[in-house]
């Protein structure tokens, strides 16, 4: 259990690289915690708790295309933490952001899960909503949702 969610896993492969994703057991139950009040604050759902294609696409490119070798990495809004991992194998040191305080346990989680060399870290951000700028300074930044 992560965040106190039930926990499955899966295994990737992306370029020169096996990442072992650890994700919620059941992401459609996500959608029934949802308050109606909560809801009609910012409309959140729970995008985080999926693997997006989009993010799994582009875990491939950074492990296939970019030399990350002592750069540093911001991921906007990282859900899993799947492309901060990735970065991370890469050689980069990565900050891995994100609006959900239960996305950043699992990003938290992954790093060891993978056995990357750099430990990700992990931040709170407002980005999405205007609450400010993403927290920390990077060379690179990755979102994985534009």
């Amino acid at each position: 259990m992560i965040h106190g969610y039930a926990t499955s896993e899966t295994l990737l492969e992306v370029p020169g690289h096996r990442v072992r994703m650890t994700q919620v057991a059941d992401s459609e139950a996500l959608l029934a915690d949802i308050e109606p009040v909560t809801f009609a604050e910012d409309e959140r759902l729970p995008y985080w708790a999926e693997l997006w294609p989009s993010a799994v696409a582009l875990a491939h490119y950074v492990a296939k295309h970019l030399n990350l070798d002592g750069r540093h990495a911001l991921e906007v809004g990282c859900g899993l933490g799947l492309v901060g991992v990735v970065a991370a194998l890469q050689g980069a040191r990565v900050l891995c952001t994100d609006y959900e305080e239960a996305a950043l346990a699992f990003a938290r989680r992954m790093p060891a899960a993978t056995r990357a060399a750099t430990p990700a870290a992990a931040c709170a951000s407002g980005w999405w909503i205007g609450a400010g700028p993403p927290c920390g300074g990077a060379t690179t930044a990755f979102s994985p949702r534009t």
